[in-house]
């Protein structure tokens, strides 16, 4: 699987969802793909793009099918909102796992912790409900991203499939008070 990789601005991303990565960038030069925090692998990213190969089909398409609706909060701070996280088993057989949610600074996200104990058929989505609590100070509200820990493993053997960090991410539709 390939998967092309590109921001607006300069910044690493994680690609934890392959053993065999090889980065080529536009002009067909071969990049090695170093380790960040954690030993994940990471791939410097800018405008230009660069082609990522070697990805685990399966893992990629879970991370792609990671979905919060809505994804823009009213900023009303104190109160929770309600999101609804969906995403979906891409493995050729059933997978459990837990999904541990990591908040911004100041956020507060129940539950912050899913497990999937029966087993994720597979090809079979699943939505679970989040309730964001936003921060009083409202400068920390804009652009921010929840982190998802996902430890997926067969829910046959036991052994697991895979670990991988998601990102999802909110924004607040409002503006600051004067």
């Amino acid at each position: 699987m390939l998967a092309v990789l590109w921001n607006s601005r300069s910044t690493v991303e994680p690609v934890d969802f392959g053993e065999r990565i090889q980065v080529t960038d536009v002009w067909g030069r071969v990049r090695q793909v170093d380790s960040g925090p954690g030993d994940v692998p990471t791939v410097e990213v800018g405008p230009l793009p660069v082609f990522v190969s070697g990805l685990n089909e399966a893992v990629t398409r879970w991370r792609m099918s990671l979905q919060t609706s809505p994804d823009r909060l009213p900023s009303v701070s104190g109160t929770p909102h309600q999101v609804r996280v969906r995403w979906q088993n891409h493995f050729d057989q059933s997978a459990g796992g837990k999904l541990k949610i990591v908040a911004p600074d100041g956020w507060r996200v129940t539950p912050d912790l899913i497990v999937v104990e029966d087993g994720l058929a597979s090809n079979a989505p699943h939505i679970r409900d989040l309730a964001p609590k936003l921060p009083a100070n409202r400068l920390q509200f804009f652009d921010r991203d929840l982190a998802a820990v996902v430890a997926v493993q067969r829910n046959e053997r036991g052994n697991q499939l895979c670990v991988s960090k998601l990102a999802m991410q909110l924004r607040c539709a409002a503006k600051l008070a004067r």
